[in-house]
């Protein structure tokens, strides 16, 4: 297990899915717990980054949920899991990010949307590895980057929020600020639910994967 600390960022709108998707069923249980057992499996800690107003929904959601899955499995320790609450009136995964840092106090996060469900361990552990030396290191693909799937430096919270002040909630232009690197991996691993048709699609893939649905 890697001793670090992973942030699943829950804070955006889910504006053109239409409803939350942190909750959408998926497999056995929903979204947020499908990747919380997933990632326990490799963090020794996981933070869920939401807006206040969603906070009780989800965790009597994901209490019911590891309370059915720890009946049947190696229980997972609700204590490593953790909530932190995010500005309701702010958007930009840059305030999630920075609202962790000034809360969490690491010198180091790995973040994680909480729509990115087919992220390898393998992927999970390259990116750690080689994260020593640089403020982010994030994941691509051949066509697309993923900054917000990758290890962020507590060093940069002022430029972020430098940068949040100045209205500059592009991460992309943020990170051109920093010292980065990405690494190219299989695209297939960040298939991401945006719409009712990406969540459609997702459950078939689980369940050719997994036998669920």
């Amino acid at each position: 297990m890697i001793k670090d600390t992973c942030v699943v960022l829950c804070g955006g709108k889910s504006s053109r899915m239409g409803f939350n998707k942190v909750i959408l069923p998926f497999g056995d249980y929903r979204l947020i717990t499908y990747q919380i057992i997933k990632l326990s499996q490799i963090f020794s800690n996981i933070v869920i980054s939401l807006k206040e107003s969603k906070k009780d929904e989800i965790f009597n959601i994901l209490y019911d949920d590891i309370s059915k899955y720890n009946a049947k499995n190696p229980a997972i320790n609700t204590e490593s899991i953790q909530i932190v609450t995010e500005d309701l009136r702010h958007f930009s995964p840059l305030f999630g990010i920075l609202n962790c840092f000034e809360q969490l106090h690491h010198s180091s996060l790995f973040f994680i949307p909480i729509d990115c469900p087919f992220i390898k361990f393998n992927t999970i552990s390259t990116i750690i590895d080689h994260s020593e030396n640089y403020d982010v290191i994030y994941a691509r693909d051949s066509v697309k980057l993923h900054p917000l799937i990758g290890i962020w430096k507590s060093d940069i919270k002022d430029k972020i929020a430098k940068s949040l002040e100045k209205n500059q909630f592009k991460i992309i232009d943020f990170l051109s600020l920093c010292d980065t690197k990405s690494i190219c991996f299989d695209a297939y691993e960040f298939i991401n639910l945006n719409t009712k048709q990406d969540y459609k699609n997702a459950i078939e893939i689980l369940k050719e994967s997994y036998g669920t649905e």
